[in-house]
C-alpha cells in the first residue's frame, strides 16, 4: 500500500516535469529545482548550460549506462548538481523500497530549492 502511494506521488512529479522539463533551459527564471530520475540529460545537449535551477540527477546504483550519464551531465550543469544513486536499483526502480528511496530524495531536494532566490543557487565544487 505504501509502495503504491509513493509511486503514485512520484508519477504527478514525473508528468508535471515532463511538461515543465524543458522550462529549465529555456525559461530559467521560472524553474528553481528540477528532478531527474534515470532520465537522459545527455541528451539535452548544449542545452544543459542553460539551466540555472538546482538539479538533483537520480540513478540505479546497478542501472551502470545511466551512472556514467548523469555524471556527465553534472559536470556540464552551471548551477548547484548532486548525483545520487539509488543502491541496488536498476532503470526502473522495481526493487523493493528502491522507488520509495526516489520520491523521499525528489522531496528532500524540492523542499530544500524551492523558494530560494536567484542569488543562492550557484554552483557547487
Amino acid at each position: 500500500m505504501r509502495a503504491q502511494s509513493a509511486d503514485r506521488r512520484f508519477s504527478a512529479w514525473a508528468l508535471w516535469l515532463k511538461h515543465r522539463g524543458a522550462a529549465a533551459a529555456f525559461q530559467p527564471d521560472e524553474v528553481a529545482a528540477v528532478v531527474s530520475r534515470s532520465g537522459r540529460p545527455d541528451l539535452a545537449g548544449k542545452a544543459l548550460p542553460k539551466v540555472k535551477a538546482s538539479t538533483l540527477l537520480i540513478g540505479g546504483g546497478a542501472d551502470y549506462g545511466v551512472i556514467e550519464v548523469d555524471e556527465g551531465a553534472a559536470t556540464a550543469l552551471q548551477y548547484e548538481t548532486r548525483v545520487v544513486l539509488v543502491p541496488h536499483a536498476m532503470h526502473l526502480f522495481e526493487e523493493p523500497r528502491t522507488l520509495e528511496q526516489v520520491v523521499t530524495h525528489a522531496a528532500d531536494w524540492f523542499m530544500l530549492h524551492l523558494g530560494k532566490g536567484q542569488e543562492d543557487r550557484t554552483k557547487t565544487e
